[in-house]
């Protein structure tokens, strides 16, 4: 996925989060223009997007492993339960 494409998918709070990232080297004006393509993208910019964007998805994937596990043991405890009534 490339670096427009991942910030057409974010959203305020997340363009927000980058912003702060970046506000010690760059001004927030200009870091609102690199979102929207008005100024050239810098390499810290568009590495700042990639490792939240890829941050995000690890997250959301090791979120979605847990909920996974958890099911599995609620379905686990219930046929244990039913075994023993």
């Amino acid at each position: 996925m490339n670096t427009q494409e991942i910030i057409d998918k974010l959203t305020k709070a997340d363009r927000s989060v980058i912003r702060d990232a970046l506000e010690e080297v760059y001004s927030r004006v200009y870091v609102n223009a690199m979102f929207a393509n008005i100024r050239r993208r810098t390499y810290l910019f568009r590495r700042t997007v990639r490792m939240y964007w890829e941050s995000q998805s690890t997250f959301a994937a090791g979120v979605s492993r847990l909920i996974g596990e958890l099911k599995g043991e609620e379905e686990m405890t219930e046929e244990v339960e039913d075994i023993n009534k």
